[in-house]
């Protein structure tokens, strides 16, 4: 004989032995099962991912951030920036060229940013403008204490247009990332070569 009880909806009868639908859960079995094989997925695909192309493109934001810095000081404090790359060093310095004479001077204040782990200056086989032979190359591109630099004016121009490259390889294939400056307004842009081709990815 079914036991009814009084709900609090009216008068309604309710069976003791029913439940509403729609309530059932996950077993604990079933949680563990699923997790060990996400687990299992994400072993197979760990290995696949190419995690140096990410610390190259950080690498290429790096560069791009020490030009805009450049840039920006130059107008901000009205005098040249200096932006020198020491290829061998794996890093990019940074000079407040104060008295705007166009070398590093006692007391005026400079910056090294390194380079991240894995990525190094180096030549593709073709520039985005046509074939380099330096990782450093272009009309604004002089030599001051050895290293290749680019001088941002006061006017936000540059001494002239310039290209940069960097790569980073995995499993024995380089990657190539390229940074762009333009004489007339100091704007850069960076590239990707994918296919022997250079694709367009941003500027500032």
């Amino acid at each position: 004989m079914t036991d009814f009880r009084r709900t609090s909806l009216g008068n309604l009868p309710f069976p003791r032995h029913a439940r509403p639908a729609g309530r059932r859960g996950h077993t604990l079995i079933e949680t563990l099962i699923v997790m060990s094989l996400m687990a299992v997925l994400a072993g197979i695909a760990m290995p696949r991912l190419n995690y140096s192309s990410m610390r190259l493109d950080a690498n290429v934001r790096v560069v791009r951030a020490v030009f805009q810095q450049a840039w920006r000081a130059s107008i901000q404090n009205q005098h040249d920036m200096l932006v020198s790359v020491d290829t061998a060093g794996k890093r990019i310095r940074l000079l407040e060229d104060a008295n705007n004479d166009g070398q590093p001077s006692t007391g005026e204040r400079v910056t090294w940013r390194p380079l991240e782990e894995g990525a190094v200056f180096d030549v593709p086989a073709t520039g985005v403008s046509g074939p380099v032979t330096t990782s450093v190359s272009g009309t604004g591109v002089r030599s001051v204490g050895s290293l290749p630099t680019i001088t941002f004016r006061r006017n936000g121009s540059t001494s002239g247009d310039a290209e940069l490259y960097l790569s980073i390889e995995f499993r024995g294939v380089k990657e190539f990332r390229g940074v762009t400056v333009a004489q007339a307004t100091g704007r850069t842009e960076w590239f990707r070569r994918v296919n022997s081709a250079w694709w367009r990815s941003g500027g500032i």
